[in-house]
């Protein structure tokens, strides 16, 4: 991978070291800080249509190199325990909650992210960090 498509494509500066989280340790902090967030959580919906989308993407903390791709286990914890209502990992961890559709328009999850910080990559943005020369694991 070349250093400037890097550079391009994510904004990243080369002496930049580039961080990705494989928990959602780091966006589970920010999560917790928005009220307005677990409160949305509470609607099955929601919590299923962002669990999906969290999923499929690495999310990226806003204008830093610092990046999130935690496995769907993490990630449906994190949801099960922001909804606070006693409810297992695994519901999330497989999908969600039955019978709601995950497809279509994702404008008010990437809202919800960009509230807190984060945003979801493209999956050009993906393929480019993952070839990224100066990638580090955590």
């Amino acid at each position: 991978m070349d250093v400037d498509q890097v550079i391009r494509i994510l904004g990243i500066k080369a002496e930049d070291s580039v961080i990705v989280h494989e928990t959602a340790e780091v966006l589970w902090q920010d999560f917790e800080k928005s009220t307005g967030l677990t409160t949305r959580l509470q609607d099955d919906v929601f919590a299923s249509r962002l669990n999906a989308h969290l999923q499929g993407h690495t999310v990226r903390r806003i204008e830093t190199p610092e990046f999130v791709d935690a496995s769907y286990g993490d990630i449906g914890a994190m949801i099960a325990s922001l909804r606070g209502k006693g409810e297992s990992y695994a519901i999330f961890h497989n999908g969600g909650f039955w019978g709601v559709d995950h497809r279509g328009p994702t404008d008010d999850l990437d809202a919800a992210l960009g509230a807190i910080g984060w945003r979801a990559l493209s999956n050009e943005e993906m393929r480019v960090l993952y070839l990224a020369p100066n990638l580090v694991r955590c």
